[in-house]
Protein backbone atom coordinates (compact mmCIF):
# COMPACT_ATOMS: atom_id res chain seq x y z
CA UNK A 1 0.00 0.00 0.00
CA UNK A 2 1.55 3.32 -0.51
CA UNK A 3 1.54 6.36 1.37
CA UNK A 4 -0.87 8.67 0.56
CA UNK A 5 0.82 12.04 -1.47
CA UNK A 6 1.06 14.80 0.64
CA UNK A 7 0.33 13.20 3.93
CA UNK A 8 1.56 14.76 7.10
CA UNK A 9 5.69 13.31 7.35
CA UNK A 10 7.59 14.56 10.10
CA UNK A 11 10.59 15.49 8.43
CA UNK A 12 8.95 17.89 6.14
CA UNK A 13 8.18 21.62 7.35
CA UNK A 14 4.61 23.42 7.59
CA UNK A 15 4.07 25.95 4.84
CA UNK A 16 5.04 28.91 6.50
CA UNK A 17 2.98 31.94 7.13
CA UNK A 18 2.95 34.45 4.26
CA UNK A 19 4.54 37.55 3.81
CA UNK A 20 2.24 39.25 1.32
CA UNK A 21 0.50 39.13 -1.83
CA UNK A 22 2.49 36.97 -3.68
CA UNK A 23 3.54 34.14 -1.07
CA UNK A 24 0.02 34.47 0.19
CA UNK A 25 -0.96 32.78 -3.05
CA UNK A 26 1.72 30.79 -3.56
CA UNK A 27 1.26 28.90 -0.01
CA UNK A 28 -2.85 29.05 -0.55
CA UNK A 29 -2.67 27.57 -4.03
CA UNK A 30 -0.71 24.61 -2.62
CA UNK A 31 -3.29 22.78 -0.76
CA UNK A 32 -5.86 23.01 -3.62
CA UNK A 33 -4.20 24.02 -6.67
CA UNK A 34 -7.49 26.16 -7.32
CA UNK A 35 -5.96 29.76 -6.55
CA UNK A 36 -5.22 32.12 -8.95
CA UNK A 37 -1.57 32.77 -9.40
CA UNK A 38 0.45 36.11 -9.91
CA UNK A 39 0.60 37.05 -13.54
CA UNK A 40 4.41 38.08 -14.76
CA UNK A 41 3.01 41.73 -14.18
CA UNK A 42 1.59 41.07 -10.57
CA UNK A 43 4.94 39.71 -10.49
CA UNK A 44 6.98 42.56 -10.18
CA UNK A 45 7.10 43.48 -6.74
CA UNK A 46 8.36 47.35 -5.94
CA UNK A 47 11.11 45.84 -3.38
CA UNK A 48 12.91 42.72 -4.69
CA UNK A 49 14.56 41.65 -1.54
CA UNK A 50 11.39 42.05 0.02
CA UNK A 51 10.20 38.78 2.41
CA UNK A 52 7.15 38.69 0.17
CA UNK A 53 8.80 37.47 -2.82
CA UNK A 54 11.60 35.95 -1.33
CA UNK A 55 9.49 33.46 0.73
CA UNK A 56 7.47 32.73 -2.58
CA UNK A 57 10.86 32.25 -4.32
CA UNK A 58 11.94 29.78 -1.17
CA UNK A 59 8.52 27.93 -0.90
CA UNK A 60 8.67 27.08 -4.56
CA UNK A 61 11.65 25.60 -4.72
CA UNK A 62 11.17 23.66 -1.35
CA UNK A 63 8.77 22.03 -3.28
CA UNK A 64 12.16 19.93 -4.77
CA UNK A 65 13.72 18.87 -1.98
CA UNK A 66 11.45 18.19 1.34
CA UNK A 67 8.40 19.48 0.10
CA UNK A 68 5.90 20.16 2.88
CA UNK A 69 3.36 18.28 4.72
CA UNK A 70 -0.27 17.62 3.92
CA UNK A 71 1.63 19.09 -0.27
CA UNK A 72 1.38 17.15 -3.25
CA UNK A 73 5.01 16.38 -3.97
CA UNK A 74 4.06 16.63 -7.51
CA UNK A 75 3.28 19.90 -7.35
CA UNK A 76 7.24 20.32 -7.20
CA UNK A 77 6.53 20.24 -11.28
CA UNK A 78 3.11 21.64 -12.14
CA UNK A 79 3.41 24.04 -15.11
CA UNK A 80 1.35 26.97 -13.36
CA UNK A 81 3.81 27.22 -10.72
CA UNK A 82 6.98 26.32 -12.63
CA UNK A 83 5.76 29.57 -14.53
CA UNK A 84 5.40 31.62 -11.83
CA UNK A 85 9.09 30.58 -10.48
CA UNK A 86 10.27 31.99 -13.29
CA UNK A 87 8.33 35.28 -13.28
CA UNK A 88 9.61 35.57 -9.45
CA UNK A 89 13.47 34.46 -10.38
CA UNK A 90 13.50 36.94 -13.46
CA UNK A 91 12.44 39.94 -10.89
CA UNK A 92 14.59 39.02 -8.10
CA UNK A 93 17.08 38.62 -11.06
CA UNK A 94 16.68 41.75 -12.75
CA UNK A 95 17.09 43.76 -9.69
CA UNK A 96 20.19 42.19 -8.44
CA UNK A 97 22.29 42.99 -12.13
CA UNK A 98 20.78 46.48 -11.54
CA UNK A 99 22.12 46.57 -8.53
CA UNK A 100 25.96 45.04 -9.14
CA UNK A 101 28.77 46.05 -10.59
CA UNK A 102 30.38 43.59 -13.11
CA UNK A 103 33.90 43.50 -12.26
CA UNK A 104 36.36 40.55 -12.74
CA UNK A 105 36.55 37.12 -11.25
CA UNK A 106 40.10 37.37 -9.20
CA UNK A 107 38.73 41.09 -8.04
CA UNK A 108 35.20 39.40 -7.32
CA UNK A 109 37.13 37.46 -5.22
CA UNK A 110 39.36 39.39 -3.55
CA UNK A 111 37.48 40.42 -1.01
CA UNK A 112 36.03 37.31 0.04
CA UNK A 113 39.57 36.10 1.45
CA UNK A 114 40.48 38.77 3.91
CA UNK A 115 38.22 39.87 7.08
CA UNK A 116 38.54 43.96 7.04
CA UNK A 117 40.67 44.57 9.85
CA UNK A 118 38.33 47.82 11.25
CA UNK A 119 34.73 47.63 12.41
CA UNK A 120 32.96 50.25 11.00
CA UNK A 121 29.81 48.97 12.16
CA UNK A 122 28.49 47.35 9.26
CA UNK A 123 30.05 43.78 9.86
CA UNK A 124 28.32 40.93 11.55
CA UNK A 125 31.27 38.77 12.60
CA UNK A 126 32.68 42.19 14.58
CA UNK A 127 29.63 42.59 16.52
CA UNK A 128 29.55 39.11 17.26
CA UNK A 129 33.27 38.96 18.21
CA UNK A 130 32.59 42.06 20.44
CA UNK A 131 29.06 40.98 22.15
CA UNK A 132 29.44 36.82 22.06
CA UNK A 133 25.53 36.05 22.58
CA UNK A 134 24.73 32.31 21.83
CA UNK A 135 21.23 33.19 20.67
CA UNK A 136 22.61 35.62 17.70
CA UNK A 137 25.53 33.13 16.94
CA UNK A 138 22.76 30.51 16.37
CA UNK A 139 21.53 32.83 13.73
CA UNK A 140 24.89 32.86 11.31
CA UNK A 141 25.67 30.20 8.52
CA UNK A 142 28.67 29.57 8.26
CA UNK A 143 30.14 30.46 4.87
CA UNK A 144 32.49 28.31 2.83
CA UNK A 145 36.02 29.14 2.23
CA UNK A 146 37.17 30.32 -1.15
CA UNK A 147 40.95 29.92 -0.79
CA UNK A 148 42.67 28.35 -3.98
CA UNK A 149 39.07 28.42 -5.90
CA UNK A 150 40.87 30.46 -8.79
CA UNK A 151 43.74 27.61 -8.79
CA UNK A 152 41.17 25.03 -8.75
CA UNK A 153 38.93 26.19 -11.03
CA UNK A 154 40.73 27.76 -14.15
CA UNK A 155 37.53 28.40 -16.20
CA UNK A 156 35.53 30.89 -14.16
CA UNK A 157 33.98 33.52 -16.11
CA UNK A 158 31.82 36.24 -15.78
CA UNK A 159 28.98 34.78 -14.13
CA UNK A 160 30.55 33.63 -11.50
CA UNK A 161 32.02 37.26 -10.68
CA UNK A 162 28.68 38.58 -10.86
CA UNK A 163 27.66 35.35 -8.43
CA UNK A 164 30.31 36.39 -6.11
CA UNK A 165 29.49 40.03 -5.70
CA UNK A 166 25.57 39.67 -5.79
CA UNK A 167 26.37 37.31 -3.02
CA UNK A 168 27.77 40.23 -1.13
CA UNK A 169 25.46 42.35 -1.51
CA UNK A 170 22.71 40.28 -0.15
CA UNK A 171 24.77 39.43 2.49
CA UNK A 172 25.56 43.37 3.07
CA UNK A 173 21.72 43.66 3.07
CA UNK A 174 21.27 40.52 6.13
CA UNK A 175 23.80 41.83 7.95
CA UNK A 176 22.06 45.26 8.11
CA UNK A 177 18.76 43.69 8.98
CA UNK A 178 20.56 41.29 11.74
CA UNK A 179 22.03 44.14 13.10
CA UNK A 180 19.13 46.37 13.24
CA UNK A 181 17.34 44.00 15.42
CA UNK A 182 20.37 42.65 17.62
CA UNK A 183 20.89 46.51 18.75
CA UNK A 184 17.62 46.29 19.49
CA UNK A 185 17.50 43.58 21.56
CA UNK A 186 15.35 40.87 19.29
CA UNK A 187 15.81 38.33 17.40
CA UNK A 188 16.03 39.17 13.83
CA UNK A 189 13.55 35.86 12.90
CA UNK A 190 9.74 35.75 12.67
CA UNK A 191 9.92 32.28 14.92
CA UNK A 192 12.90 33.16 17.44
CA UNK A 193 14.48 30.01 18.34
CA UNK A 194 13.68 28.29 21.35
CA UNK A 195 15.99 28.68 24.38
CA UNK A 196 18.93 26.43 24.79
CA UNK A 197 19.72 25.77 28.60
CA UNK A 198 22.91 24.84 29.53
CA UNK A 199 23.66 21.22 30.81
CA UNK A 200 25.29 20.49 34.03
CA UNK A 201 28.19 18.70 33.41
CA UNK A 202 28.20 14.83 34.65
CA UNK A 203 30.57 13.77 37.45
CA UNK A 204 32.82 11.07 37.11
CA UNK A 205 32.23 8.50 39.67
CA UNK A 206 35.20 7.90 42.28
Amino acid sequence: MTADLGAARFDRPQLPPPRGCLSGTVISWLPTGQVPLPTREEAQPEEPYGTDLQLALYVLYELHYQGFDHVDDDHAWAPELLVVRRYLGEAFLRALRADVPAPGVREALAGLLTEPAADDGSSVSHYLKRERRLWQLRQVVRRERVDGLLRDEPDLDADDGFGVVATGLLEGRLAGYLLAAWRAGRSALVAPLPVVRARTPLRSAM
